[in-house]
């Protein structure tokens, strides 16, 4: 994987970046609730996707509940005890172009989310651990961590859901490309797809493919996106993350590279 600035060894420090968890204040037991790992990137530099694109690293996102460790790597909680899974889910990414190289990646506050479950009665303490590239004209490594505890209600009231601080950052995911309003088809080797209108249009593969893959990209008359290609080989998990609109209009959808199998 190619750096597309030099690491900074010997240089000004960047802003700090800060590592936050949000988490509703109450969860049921036996009930899961999602947790957000809030990373806030300072004004002027930028963090990196799970797919990175042509240079970066992905930022790599852990959460542990009472000493069951869930991260992208595919970890296992414990059964019997308070776990975290279904995650990390990431944020629809934004493009970056410089030097000739396309990566993809986040600016501002950006929340990676996590499912906390609590089949008992006693408060759920988490501990988050998050390492990124942060990049501008320089590129920095760090981490940081963050800590949390979650009181778990008595089975007899629900919680109160009024202003669930967690719910904003949910809204950020990429939607199932299916509430998109377009069609996607795979039959004869061939993924085809549509989304309406208006644009623009981006596509976000979250795993590299870009040396192996090469969609036909273009748009009808009517404004809405086409796009075919053959189908990828593509593991399990792999996903097409499309957007649509620009600013506050613009929407994530995601696709399952993978599902189902020709």
């Amino acid at each position: 994987m190619l750096l597309s600035c030099a690491l900074a060894l010997a240089a000004d420090p960047p802003p700090p970046v800060k590592v936050a968890i949000v988490a509703p204040a109450e969860i049921v037991p036996g009930g899961t609730a999602p947790v957000a790992i809030v990373v806030s990137v300072p004004p002027g530099w930028h963090i990196y996707w799970e797919n990175p694109g042509q240079s970066g690293l992905p930022t790599d996102v852990r959460l542990q509940a009472q000493g069951d460790l869930a991260s992208a790597k595919g970890d296992r909680p414990r059964p019997g005890t308070p776990s975290v899974a279904a995650g990390p889910r990431f944020p629809t990414p934004i493009r970056f172009a410089a030097d000739g190289l396309v990566n993809y990646g986040y600016e501002g506050d950006t929340a990676f989310l996590f499912d906390v479950s609590a089949p008992g009665n006693a408060p759920v303490t988490l501990d988050a651990a998050v390492s990124w590239l942060l990049c501008r004209d320089i590129c920095v490594a760090g981490s940081g961590v963050a800590h949390a505890t979650i009181a778990v209600l008595a089975a007899a009231r629900a919680p109160d859901r009024s202003s669930d601080p967690v719910a904003p950052y949910v809204a950020r995911l990429p939607a199932a490309f299916a509430t998109s309003g377009g069609t996607v088809t795979r039959a004869d080797g061939t993924l085809r797809l549509t989304l309406p209108g208006p644009g623009p249009f981006d596509l976000f593969p979250s795993i590299p493919l870009e040396g192996a893959w090469a969609p036909v990209v273009t748009t009808a008359a009517d404004g809405s996106l086409l796009v075919e290609s053959p189908l990828p080989a593509a593991p399990d998990g792999a996903r097409l993350v499309l957007t649509r609109g620009a600013g506050a209009s613009r929407q994530g959808y995601v696709l399952d590279l993978t599902e189902p199998r020709p």
